[in-house]
């Protein structure tokens, strides 16, 4: 299977019927809203990390069994920089950009230790969350950009900075019941003076290492862990500290997602990707849609962005059941889907 995940995509921001294949359950009515890198070369210049490029939106329409589906860049600051200046002019995460590439290479080097505290990107290319009844598409600087979830219409942007003291904000918060939201951020003083630390690392001694083999030692641990079926350990040692080891649950186990109802709670299921070579197709993070007044944890759908990995060909939203994996329907949107990180489902009333 191969993929290019560095190709620009292609909006298509006016709303597409998608051929749904199967039977979309009459109780699943919602926009799911994904997010992710979308632009990874403007003009001459590109991206040199694939988490910079610049946010591109999805959303898919499911209502009375039926799929339309649309796409848009979004017009934060940054995009609009860039587009006009023909070439990357805002730094990202992984990519230091030059407003003047025309400079030498000692004031590019000024420029570049004069960012201590710098004006961080608008590019909210990670994931779309939700404050209040409004929504927004953020990355995990200060700044959010309010977004109409059902066309796609980038609106206004907010600065956490105005409200709270932090230059970080994490883009995945949590939601309660009572419609609070929790988060996390860091603080960086914009006084403080840049200090470098310059250091070295010794070569090796000359001399060669060499150790002294001995028979493995035999040694009695008593494992506190008594449940079935788990490799976890918990050994307590002589001086009375406590030893864990956790047990690995999967192996190349990406994007886990939840029964959100359950979040906080005891839970026994989580969802998520493990890429095989098989169909040609790359899975994106499963969103969970429970049922109204479902009975089980697992009682509902999920929601799977799939990129078809043969070049022209029809990406595709694939809704699995919830308790058994089988495939409930699909809907082919006529059009390439591109790699992205993260999404949000709303529900509509029916």
């Amino acid at each position: 299977m191969s993929v290019d995940f560095s190709k620009n995509a292609k909006e298509r921001p006016e709303p597409h019927n998608a051929e749904v294949i199967g039977s979309i359950p009459d109780w699943l009515q919602g926009t799911l809203v994904r997010n992710g890198p979308g632009i990874f070369s403007v003009g001459e210049t590109s991206y040199d990390h694939w988490c910079d490029g610049m946010s591109f939106m999805n959303s898919f329409s499911i209502k009375n069994g039926k799929v339309t589906h649309r796409s848009r860049f979004l017009r934060s600051d940054t995009y609009n920089s860039n587009m006009t200046s023909n070439r990357i002019v805002v730094s990202e995460m992984g990519t230091m950009a030059y407003p003047d590439p025309s400079k030498n290479f000692i004031f590019k080097a000024i420029t570049f230790l004069n960012h201590t505290v710098p004006d961080f990107t608008d590019n909210a290319a990670s994931n779309i969350i939700k404050y209040g009844n409004d929504y927004y598409a953020t990355s995990e600087t200060n700044y959010i950009r309010k977004i109409d979830p059902f066309t796609l219409e980038t609106l206004d942007k907010v600065d956490y900075m105005k409200f709270l003291p932090v230059n970080l904000v994490s883009s995945h918060p949590h939601y309660d019941r009572e419609g609070s939201v929790y988060n996390v951020g860091t603080s960086i003083a914009e006084k403080a003076k840049t200090k470098y630390i310059f250091f070295k690392i010794p070569a090796v001694t000359e001399k060669d290492i060499s150790f002294q083999s001995n028979d493995v030692c035999k040694l009695f641990m008593f494992n506190m862990v008594t449940l079935k079926y788990t490799t976890a350990t918990a050994v307590k040692q002589k001086e009375g500290r406590l030893e864990c080891k956790a047990e690995v649950l999967c192996e190349g186990f990406e994007l886990p997602r939840i029964n959100y109802d359950f979040n906080g709670k005891k839970h026994q299921f989580i969802y998520g990707n493990i890429v095989e070579e098989s169909e040609n197709c790359w899975p994106s993070e499963p969103v969970f849609v429970p049922r109204p007044n479902g009975e089980s944890e697992d009682d509902g759908v999920l929601l799977i962005a799939v990129i078809n990995c043969i070049p022209g060909q029809s990406g595709f939203l694939l809704i699995l059941d919830g308790k058994t994996f089988k495939e409930v329907a699909r809907a082919y949107v006529n059009t390439e889907l591109h790699r992205d990180m993260h999404g949000f489902f709303i529900p509509h009333a029916k």
